[in-house]
């Protein structure tokens, strides 16, 4: 039951977060067009949400292989 609920609800939360991500990112890139400074925020943004999700199915991955 525990493990069902991990499958549907962890990539649902990966997900949002995501979605959530790429608004932010949106709204900044559309507010503040003209800044470096935003720019590289925004790339640290990326590489922080590419590696929560790369992160974040390892544990699902690994309940994969305990079944």
């Amino acid at each position: 039951m525990l493990i069902l609920l991990l499958r549907i609800v962890l990539p649902i939360i990966l997900m949002v977060v995501l979605i959530l991500g790429l608004v932010i990112l949106i709204i900044a890139l559309v507010k503040h067009q003209d800044q470096v400074e935003k720019l590289i925020t925004i790339l640290l943004m990326i590489i922080v949400e590419v590696f929560l999700i790369v992160y974040g199915m390892q544990p699902v991955t690994n309940l994969d292989h305990q079944l």
